[in-house]
């Protein structure tokens, strides 16, 4: 499960939960696009703040179990943890560009990705 891409997701997850949100976003393009279930938030700001929500609203942790990446792009399962006790998996491709920031993140699966 290492590599350069599922390290670089893990520290921002890491960050994010931490309440490192400058940490977290530096992670991101700035034009970045997050796709799940529920919709879709456009922006490097937005995309942080709408995680931040998230985890204020009692999204308690995303744990990567799996993963492999290659070309550019990580597929991976993880596993989010709620403040209620429940438990859901997620699976989420992740695009990165030339410089190894995240551009686009797609999830599935219940609360996305």
């Amino acid at each position: 499960m290492a590599g350069p891409f599922v390290d670089a997701y893990v520290d921002m997850i890491s960050k994010l939960f931490a309440g490192d949100l400058t940490g977290a976003g530096a992670h991101l393009t700035e034009d970045c696009v997050w796709s799940a279930p529920a919709g879709e938030v456009l922006g490097r700001e937005a995309v942080i703040a709408a995680a931040d929500a998230g985890r204020a609203a009692g999204w308690a942790s995303h744990t990567v179990v799996e993963s492999a990446e290659a070309g550019g792009v990580l597929a991976l399962v993880a596993e989010n943890t709620y403040a209620d006790g429940r438990r859901t998996h997620v699976a989420a491709a992740v695009e990165f560009d030339s410089e190894g920031l995240m551009r686009v993140l797609k999830g599935v699966g219940p609360g996305g990705a």
